[in-house]
């Protein structure tokens, strides 16, 4: 018995899901097209076109992660994580991104852009430390001048209350 979908790309996505669900670590996209292909109801409807959207889809909800060019491996669907997986994952994408976005050809490169990489660079790797101190339930220790929030125990319903940092002066 054929199941019933309400599209052709909530298909290819439960399809693609049935295929990751059997394999082991990672994979490379042709198989997941492959196996799409092979198991879709109706294969005259099924573009390329429909199965990267599904998969771009999947990688956006956290159901698959991208390893590599048109590498996948399974991942955790975002909702169904508590607010600090979330939160991690964000965090670990967002580095994924920061680190694309700032791999550059060095040659081409201005002294200005070149400090400016070594700066994100720097932040890069201080936000996967403080991510490491997260998942391991560690505190993160406050910085000088950072923003601490603090949320109004008294009434659930205010929003949290931002505090300056003190600034010690030194009164010798």
């Amino acid at each position: 018995m054929e199941k019933k979908f309400n599209s052709i790309s909530e298909e290819v996505k439960t399809l693609v899901n049935e295929f990751m669900a059997t394999v082991k670590g990672e994979c490379d996209r042709k198989d997941i097209v492959k196996y799409v292909k092979e198991h879709v109801q109706d294969r005259s409807v099924v573009t390329d076109g429909i199965i990267a959207g599904s998969i771009k889809m999947l990688t956006a909800t956290g159901e698959l992660v991208v390893v590599s060019r048109a590498r996948y491996k399974k991942g955790i669907k975002i909702d169904n994580l508590c607010l600090k997986e979330k939160v991690i994952v964000l965090f670990e994408a967002f580095q994924r991104d920061l680190q694309k976005a700032c791999t550059v050809n060095l040659l081409g490169v201005s002294n200005e852009d070149m400090e400016f990489i070594q700066k994100v660079s720097a932040l890069s790797n201080q936000l996967e430390c403080d991510i490491w101190k997260l998942e391991e339930g560690d505190e993160v220790p406050e910085k000088e001048g950072q923003v601490k929030v603090e949320p109004k125990a008294a009434d659930p319903l205010k929003k949290a209350e931002v505090k300056k940092p003190e600034v010690k002066k030194d009164t010798k």
